[in-house]
């Protein structure tokens, strides 16, 4: 991330006209208020808390003095707030291990549920997760439908539509994945190892 173009002043880092935004902490500041207005003005809180935070409401008290629960709800509050280059791929990398330890701290009270609650009965905090559970499966459960549906229809599993593919590419320069200029990069510069 500190060497390719869109953070470490590659081949078009430097200029002002320039898609590739150098990371510096002044931008990040602004960037990260700016978010936070919008959050506040856009009822982004709201997307926040249906993505997770009904799920960490509703086990923090279970988790409430670990320090990894805190860590997880703030990182997943900011990390959309921090764009790099011409993608959103840091946001959709960096929530991901949020978003697992998320699953299986639910996975961990679902499994306590079914072996001591069902017995005593739910109670409403459980209730509520269950059904925060059930109402969140529902999108993954119409995207698999949707998968096994079109390959069944099409006969055919090449049904992918990736008009810019992985690599994002202006300019015939891929601004998050490339380095265009590795020699000069602090890597290369002190840490690689030189061909005699």
């Amino acid at each position: 991330m500190l060497t390719n173009n869109a953070t470490g002043g590659g081949m078009y880092g430097d200029t002002a006209d320039s898609p590739a935004i150098t990371a510096t902490s002044f931008y990040m500041l602004h960037q990260i208020s700016s978010f936070l207005r919008t959050y506040i003005q856009h009822g982004i809180f709201g997307f926040y808390m249906l993505e997770v935070g009904i799920y960490l409401l509703l086990i923090w008290s279970f988790h409430k003095k670990e320090v990894i629960f805190y860590a997880v709800a703030i990182s997943l509050f900011f990390i959309p707030a921090i764009h790099i280059g011409v993608s959103n791929d840091f946001c959709m990398r960096a929530s991901i291990p949020g978003v697992f330890v998320t699953m299986v701290w639910c996975n961990e009270q679902i499994s306590k549920l079914v072996k001591t609650r069902l017995k005593k009965g739910l109670n409403l905090r459980m209730t509520a997760l269950l059904l925060a559970l059930m109402i969140g499966a529902f999108t993954p459960s119409v995207e698999l439908f949707r998968g096994f549906y079109h390959v069944v229809k099409e006969k055919t599993i090449f049904l992918e539509n990736m008009p810019n593919e992985t690599l994002d590419v202006v300019d015939g320069v891929s601004y998050n994945f490339e380095t265009s200029n590795a020699s000069e990069q602090l890597f290369f510069k002190y840490f690689a190892k030189k061909l005699k």
